[in-house]
Parts: C-alpha cells; sequence; structure tokens
C-alpha cells in the first residue's frame, strides 16, 4: 500500500520534470522564430517584437519557475510519506491540506516558495543567458 501510494507521488513528479522540459523547448522555439524573424525582416518594428520576446520569455520563465514549485512541493511530500507508518497513509495527493501534515510532521509546510525555485540552478542558468542575449540584441539593433 505504501509502495503504491509513492509511486502514485513519483509519477506527478515526472509529469512536471517533463512540462519543465517541454517549457524550456518551446521557449527557445519561439525566441528563435521570432528573433530571427524580427531581425530578417526590414519592415518590422524590431525593438517592438525584441520587447513582445522578452515579454514571452518571461511567462515561460513564470510558468517554468511554478512547475518546479510544485515538483519539489510533491518531493517533499514523497520525503514526507515514506517515512509514515503504513496505516497513516490516505493516498492524499494535496500537499496544501492541512490533513497530509501528520503529527510528527507538525509545522512542517509543504509548499515550496517560488522565490527559491526562481534562484535554482534549472531556472536561472537557462532564463539568464537568453535574458542576457536578449537584452544586447535590443540595445544593439537601437
Amino acid at each position: 500500500m505504501k509502495i503504491e501510494y509513492l509511486k502514485m507521488i513519483q509519477r506527478v513528479i515526472e509529469r512536471f520534470s517533463i512540462q519543465s522540459s517541454k517549457i524550456k523547448t518551446w521557449c527557445i522555439t519561439l525566441i528563435t522564430a521570432m528573433t530571427s524573424f524580427s531581425l530578417s525582416s526590414p519592415n518590422i518594428e524590431i525593438n517592438i517584437l525584441l520587447i513582445l520576446v522578452l515579454f514571452i520569455t518571461t511567462v515561460f520563465l513564470l510558468m517554468d519557475t511554478y512547475y518546479l514549485q510544485l515538483e519539489r512541493s510533491y518531493r517533499k511530500l514523497y520525503s514526507i510519506a515514506r517515512l509514515l507508518d503504513e496505516e497513516k497513509i490516505d493516498f492524499c495527493m494535496d500537499f496544501k491540506s492541512k490533513d497530509m501534515i501528520f503529527e510528527q510532521f507538525e509545522g512542517k509546510q509543504l509548499m515550496v516558495s517560488q522565490v527559491s525555485c526562481l534562484f535554482s540552478k534549472s531556472i536561472y542558468l537557462f532564463y539568464s543567458p537568453i535574458f542576457i542575449v536578449l537584452l544586447l540584441i535590443v540595445f544593439i539593433a537601437q
């Protein structure tokens, strides 16, 4: 019973991880397409299109951070669930629920802050260079 519950949580963690990968792929695809289009079209205002690309990148950054936040919260849920006794497992997947925090884990918050996820290596090492390059293109294009 406990192993099935841990497998359920692990499948959710895997889905969030896959979503994060897909977000990064879509981000690079859209940025590349829009940037090359804006630089190759002489009659389109480059700055407006590049600012749009910066906005789109910011949206992808926030989505990726949100999925990482959920993934880390479910990892916490997993680490608590693996320590629980078999009879205390109720297959609840809601890490925000007060019922999920058992006596021996009282006071532990399962929800991870979005700010801590924003500064994780998987986020800032991916998005920082993108923002730097896009800002350089905006300033060079002027």
